[in-house]
């Protein structure tokens, strides 16, 4: 999306790298449109190329191969079936089929460094991940419902919150460090920006629980193995619910007639996300706990 000089020069230099070389058979793994994948693969030279039979789509016509796929179904069982044809087999499913970030000793000796040192604040402590940052304003359940849930879950039991995110959550962690100065038996480690994703993912993976938007940790959790809870709103759903193990990595979710609207809201502010409640949030907690 942006603009500049040096920005547009790295693009072309990319995308000639790409378009440059010929291939035996490129994949368009996203189902939504997206017109610079689509432009790629119709520049690059491939024996075959394989995307989605998406109806109506007015960029498929360069494809030889069409995948059907339900529109609904999660991304990753998309990716199945894409696969499936590319391999012409049949790909195992969700029983056997998870996500792996296979991380290596530094990155997991790093997290269990940042654990270990969060844990000595108080023996007994339960070690939350909480992700409160959004790339997209429309899945963020808002900073006033995250303070009101750590005030909850600290009067419970000593809580220790570790705040991951990016740099641009940094004015987000401060506001929620700012309010809940005051608050008894509750330590928080803000971690935005310090930590490169892979080693977010592995911090997640040392934590008891973790709970926040439907962003890039509650994923990480799910590959990590830690507990979750996630805030998911109805633009996208099904699409990128927690994968595997419902039970142990679960949603809160208000379901509406609008659910599928692909964040074109008829609302003035998203109530499918920011309507839910800390109550039905410290719910999910406890079963995932």
């Amino acid at each position: 999306q942006r603009t500049g000089l040096m920005t547009r020069l790295r693009r072309w230099r990319m995308r000639n790298a790409i378009t440059g070389r010929s291939y035996n058979t490129v994949i368009h793994a996203g189902y939504t449109t997206d017109p610079v994948g689509h432009e790629l693969c119709r520049d690059v030279k491939a024996g075959h190329k394989y995307w989605y039979a998406v109806p109506n789509s007015p960029d498929a016509g360069f494809y030889d191969n069409l995948v059907s796929v339900d529109a609904a179904a999660h991304e990753l069982d998309k990716y199945r079936a894409l696969v499936g044809a590319v391999c012409g087999e049949t790909v195992p499913g969700r029983e056997s089929m998870y996500p792996d970030l296979c991380l290596d000793k530094t990155e997991r000796g790093k997290a269990v460094a940042t654990a270990g040192e969060a844990r000595r604040w108080k023996q007994g402590a339960l070690l939350l991940a909480l992700c409160a940052g959004a790339r997209f304003r429309r899945k963020d359940w808002s900073g006033e419902h995250f303070v009101e849930l750590l005030r909850r879950l600290a009067s419970d039991r000593p809580l220790c919150a570790l705040l991951v995110g990016g740099l641009e959550d940094r004015n987000k962690h401060a506001a929620l460090r700012s309010q809940l100065e005051s608050a008894r038996d509750l330590h928080i480690v803000d971690m935005a920006g310090k930590l490169t994703p892979r080693e977010a993912a592995a911090v997640i993976g040392e934590c008891d629980l973790c709970v926040g938007n439907d962003t890039f940790g509650l994923h990480a959790a799910v590959a990590a193995g830690t507990p979750s809870v996630v805030i998911m709103g109805g633009g996208d759903y099904p699409r990128w619910i927690p994968w595997r193990n419902p039970e142990r990595h679960r949603m809160v979710v208000r379901e509406m007639d609008c659910f599928g609207c692909g964040w074109e809201c008829r609302y003035d502010d998203y109530h499918c996300v920011r309507g839910i409640t800390v109550d039905e949030v410290m719910r999910e907690i406890q079963m995932a706990l």
